[in-house]
């Protein structure tokens, strides 16, 4: 606990006592020069005397008390913490163009008296000039026109930026645009594996072929402008025709962002469209959806046409004859002659059909063996070329999988 106090005056005259004589005596004690003096008196709080004790203090009181002054006693307060001073800033450093010093910022270098900034300027200036002319170099080698100077470090689309679609391996495209014409691209797949089940011959095969031929050409495209947009070789896209690693390189290069300002293979490209890309990826999901439908009723049709006859909710020669017909017959022709011919006829009877919408029929024949040769006889005559054989789906009313004995 801390004992001492102070002793304040408020410029107070006892009474009984003369003011001037007062400020006399008090001014000559204290040994006052005339400023001072006039502030001793002006009636504001002044501290005389700090951390003396209260004995002290006492005699000090009765002392002023007899040249007829009032003095007050207060506890003395306590000290005001004293402000940290916060830490003063790193100071910033530069490296010397010339020579390399590190250095606090300044103009000259402290090594190689080198002008530093101006140092600075010019390495940069050469480097841009560097690689503007390893980019028209470049240009130059593929015969194509000189690309139009942009100031380096801009960030503003450029004019030159490569078109999406093309056969050109010259200039940059960006991550949207890039992975909006993948969507593209994957919808085109899924509808040529469509086209292909619906034509499996040789002339349905020649056009699946040319259209993945024609789609792995812009998939590999788009990757070289992808790869310089971040200022790498188009022959980096290669790595995405390895397995495995292919997928991994594929969505480094749709992912990485491109470089600031221009590189060697062109000007910032145009920014993609988010719509475009959102529309892209509904398109795809449809197309992926419908194409999935028609390989699974694909592949229930393929093989003798059997998958339904042995669902389990719908044993073999026990499920509704409509519903059978509709699932396991080609088209609208052959489910007619089916009811019109086929159903009410006499034993030995079989319906043959191929997966291409082929179909054909034998009833009232002496034996099993005559109604499937003239069932199978019928139904390639009205099979497309190359397309698979037919297969007996009915045979005496029953439904299922059937084989030639």
């Amino acid at each position: 606990m801390n004992d001492t106090v102070q002793l304040v005056f408020f410029g107070e005259i006892l009474q009984g006592f003369q003011r001037d004589e007062v400020q006399r005596r008090l001014g000559e004690l204290l040994r006052l020069d005339e400023t001072k003096h006039a502030h001793l008196f002006s009636g504001e709080r002044r501290v005389l005397k700090r951390s003396v004790t209260r004995a002290e203090a006492e005699r000090y009181v009765q002392h002023l008390a007899q040249l007829g002054a009032r003095l007050h006693v207060e506890p003395e307060a306590a000290p005001a913490p004293v402000p940290t001073q916060a830490p003063a800033p790193a100071e910033e450093e530069i490296v010397c163009p010339n020579c390399g010093e590190r250095q606090s910022r300044r103009i000259m270098c402290r090594a190689c008296a080198t002008n530093m900034p101006m140092g600075i300027a010019a390495k940069e200036e050469a480097e841009r000039e560097a690689r503007e002319a390893r980019r028209a170099e470049w240009r130059a080698r593929r015969g194509l026109a000189p690309a139009g100077d942009m100031a380096a470090g801009s960030t503003g689309a450029s004019g030159e930026s490569a078109a999406t679609w093309g056969l050109g391996l010259a200039g940059r495209i960006g991550r949207r645009r890039y992975m909006t014409a993948g969507f593209v691209l994957f919808t085109v797949m899924v509808m040529l594996a469509q086209l292909l089940m619906k034509h499996t011959s040789i002339g349905g095969f020649l056009f699946f072929g040319a259209g993945m031929l024609g789609v792995l050409f812009m998939s590999m495209r788009l990757a070289v402008l992808r790869l310089h947009d971040f200022n790498r070789s188009g022959w980096w896209s290669l790595v995405m025709l390895v397995p495995y690693l292919g997928g991994v390189a594929s969505l480094v290069v749709a992912l990485l962002p491109g470089t600031e300002g221009s590189n060697e293979h062109g000007d910032v490209p145009r920014k993609g469209s988010w719509v475009r890309l959102g529309l892209s990826v509904v398109v795809f999901c449809l197309a992926l959806g419908y194409t999935l439908q028609s390989f699974l009723a694909f592949y229930s049709a393929s093989d003798g046409l059997g998958g339904l006859g042995d669902n389990p909710a719908l044993p073999q020669g026990q499920a509704p004859a409509a519903a059978m017909a509709a699932a396991m017959l080609p088209s609208g022709d052959a489910r007619a002659a089916f009811e019109a011919q086929y159903q009410a006829a006499a034993a030995n009877k079989v319906f043959a059909v191929s997966s291409h919408g082929g179909w054909g029929l034998a009833v009232g024949k002496p034996s099993l063996e005559d109604a499937l040769e003239g069932a199978l006889s019928d139904c390639e005559s009205r099979r497309p070329p190359y397309t698979p054989e037919c297969r007996p789906v009915n045979v005496n009313g029953q439904w299922g999988r059937f084989e030639e004995q």
